[in-house]
C-alpha cells in the first residue's frame, strides 16, 4: 500500500466518523430538544425509583421520545445529579430536556392547603383529601406511625 493510499482511506474513515458523530448529535439534538408533549400531563415519581425506571415512565407517558438519549444526557450534561421524586405538572409543549430537568430539580406540584392548629387528624385528613395532596391509605400509613404524629 502506497502512502497517497494510506491517506486516502484515514481520510475516508475520518469522513465517516464525523458524518456519524454529526448524525449521531442530531438525533440526540432531536430526541431532546424537541416539544413532545401536547397538553397538560401529571406525572408521579415513586420514592426510591432508579432514574432508568423514571426515564421508562417518561417515555411510557410519551414525554421522552429515547430513553437511551435521556440516559446520555445524564452521564453528560446532568451527570452527577439525582432524578427527585412526587407529583410533576408537565406543562404543554415541554421539551424532554425541560422535564429532565424538572425532575433533577425536583420542581414538584406544589398545594395549598391550611392546617389550624389542634384540628384533629380526621380533620387534617379531610383538608388533604380537599386539597387532593393524599389518599385514605397514605394518611392512614401517617397517623399510624408514632414517630410521625408525636407532636399532633
Amino acid at each position: 500500500m502506497t502512502v497517497a493510499v494510506a491517506i486516502r482511506w484515514a481520510a475516508a474513515a475520518l469522513l465517516v466518523g464525523c458524518i456519524v458523530l454529526g448524525a449521531a448529535g442530531l438525533w440526540w439534538r432531536h430526541a431532546l430538544w424537541t416539544p413532545t408533549v401536547d397538553q397538560e400531563t401529571t406525572i408521579e415519581i415513586q420514592q426510591g425509583a432508579p432514574s432508568t425506571a423514571i426515564l421508562h415512565q417518561l417515555a411510557d407517558a410519551g414525554i421522552l421520545p429515547s430513553v437511551v438519549a435521556g440516559r446520555l444526557y445524564l452521564e453528560g450534561p446532568a451527570r452527577g445529579r439525582e432524578m427527585q421524586w412526587g407529583t410533576y405538572v408537565i406543562p404543554e409543549s415541554s421539551r424532554p430536556v425541560d422535564v429532565i430537568e424538572m425532575v433533577l430539580q425536583g420542581r414538584v406540584k406544589q398545594f395549598d392547603l391550611t392546617v389550624i392548629e389542634g384540628m384533629a387528624a380526621d380533620e387534617i385528613r379531610e383538608v388533604l383529601l380537599a386539597a387532593e395532596v393524599a389518599g385514605t391509605e397514605a394518611w392512614a400509613a401517617v397517623v399510624g406511625n408514632s414517630n410521625l404524629v408525636a407532636d399532633i
